[in-house]
């Protein structure tokens, strides 16, 4: 009844050979799942919990109690984790086993090429949605938002596209192939079947897992093929070929920054991306004035995980906790981690963790995990590398400003 780690030996049997075998999760049983979905787990031994489970205790010469309470109906079991969560993160926990089965669903369905699906993921809406917030792509993007066209124009003359990617996009699925592959998911697609209830055999645990699996991949390829259909149809011919090419260029080439904004491949997860926007050089004033200058970094998030700003470089600043690398910068209390991700939230993580940064330090106060000028006597870290005199030329220019100057 004791689950086993991913990796471990495969008892419980294969589903079908059309679908390719996933990790092992658990033994072949029998396991007990509640109505709710929780798979449940026998109760370690516990001696208080023994106590108000048998009010009455053994008589002193009588047999030990065992170390765990026996897996029968008259043990005692206790929730672990819920199926249908663990259905829905698989392609967190396991992505390549969750690649395996998309592969094999797509291929099922006769779906178009790859190509449209890739380029339905991230990559549009952090080129398309998150870039132009913070990148200005051309004169017109001062008197209000680009069109998606227009971004798509600046972006293909700035980046110099080579030819070839053009013709690689007129080879993509058209309009008319989405739409006969969308109507293909749509046939196959159903509602997620419900876990077992009761007493359950770990094959039929294994059977449930590949059918949640298989509906939850039908539903998320419905839904971006039709993003990428409707985008499609309102995008005139020409357009959709240079958003194709463009897609497909920043696909190959992986990582793209333009004026200090910024996305590479999370490597972690296939299909996700670190997103960055660069602070350029920047002062803090102490209590008593004196400057510091700030070098340069990448605040950034990432689309697999939950949308908290770090500082990607080793890096030291009075919200950060150490000299480190990948560091969370402390955020106000008003600032709501979303439950969601999508470039309206990206946007406001990266401003949020660029605000604290700039703006957190308050010189009178000296909040923060450390203060400038050490007052506080023993600090794990120093800033007095950072100051500068008055009469550096740097201070002097104002070239670089100082964000906090709040008196």
């Amino acid at each position: 009844m004791w689950p086993c780690g991913p990796s471990g030996p495969r008892r419980g049997g294969s589903i079908t050979a059309a679908v390719p075998s996933l990790p092992t999760l658990w033994d072949p049983g029998p396991h007990v799942v509640t109505p709710d979905g929780f798979l449940c787990l026998p109760l370690l031994y516990d001696p208080e919990v023994a106590r108000d489970l048998n009010p009455h205790p053994p008589a002193a010469d009588s047999a030990a109690f065992p170390f765990t309470l026996p897996p029968g109906d008259d043990g005692q079991v206790v929730p672990t984790v819920r199926l249908p969560s663990l259905a829905a993160c698989y392609h967190l926990l396991w992505p390549e086993a969750y690649q395996a089965v998309r592969q094999a669903v797509l291929a099922e369905a006769g779906a178009p090429p790859e190509e449209p699906y890739v380029l339905g993921g991230w990559l549009a809406p952090l080129v398309l949605e998150v870039l132009p917030h913070f990148v200005r792509l051309s004169p017109a993007a001062a008197r209000g938002r680009l069109s998606p066209e227009a971004v798509i124009t600046s972006l293909a003359r700035r980046l110099q596209i080579p030819a070839r990617y053009y013709e690689q996009a007129r080879r993509t699925a058209g309009p008319e192939e989405l739409a006969r592959g969308l109507a293909a998911l749509e046939a196959m697609a159903g509602p997620a079947p419900p876990p077992p209830c009761g007493r359950v055999e770990g094959t039929e645990l294994d059977r449930w897992l590949h059918q949640a699996l298989r509906a939850l991949i039908l539903q998320r390829e419905r839904h971006a093929l039709a993003r990428r259909l409707a985008q499609c149809r309102h995008l005139p011919e020409e357009s959709r070929l240079a958003r194709t090419a463009l897609l497909l260029y920043l696909r190959e080439r992986g990582e793209l920054e333009l004026d200090g904004f910024g996305f590479f491949p999370d490597s972690r997860s296939a299909g996700d991306y670190w997103v960055y926007k660069r602070t350029g050089e920047y002062f803090l004033q102490d209590y008593f004035g004196r400057p510091y200058l700030f070098p340069d970094c990448r605040v950034a998030v990432s689309t697999r995980e939950r949308l908290r700003p770090v500082v990607w470089e080793k890096y030291k600043h009075p919200f950060l906790r150490r000299h480190a690398p990948r560091q969370e910068i402390c955020l106000p209390r008003e600032y709501q981690v979303p439950q969601a991700a999508g470039p309206r939230e990206i946007i406001a993580a990266l401003e949020a963790g660029l605000t604290a940064l700039y703006y957190g330090y308050n010189p009178r106060r000296r909040n923060g995990y450390h203060s400038l000028d050490r007052h506080r006597g023993e600090q794990l870290v120093s800033f007095d590398d950072y100051r500068l005199p008055p009469e550096d030329p740097r201070v002097l220019s104002g070239r670089v400003e100082v964000k906090n100057r709040y008196f």
